[in-house]
């Protein structure tokens, strides 16, 4: 959930594994941040390869669900 510390508004990017059913982490992001450095590793799996998020972790403006691709 977003908050407001000191004057600036952070917002929380979830990320969850493929499947959607486990959460990977969380990182609360300043407006406008980026998520890239807190993104987690996704499990492997064999004949898997993992490409990126499925919505942009740049410029956060809102609290976002990410799950890989």
């Amino acid at each position: 959930m977003s908050y407001v510390l000191d004057g600036v508004t952070y917002y929380t990017v979830r990320f969850l594994n493929y499947a959607e059913t486990d959460l990977l982490g969380t990182a609360d992001v300043p407006e406008g941040g980026d998520a890239t450095p807190f993104a987690p590793e996704p499990e492997e799996f064999e004949g898997m390869v993992f490409i990126g998020w499925n919505r942009d972790i740049t410029n956060i403006t809102n609290d976002k669900t990410m799950r890989p691709l």
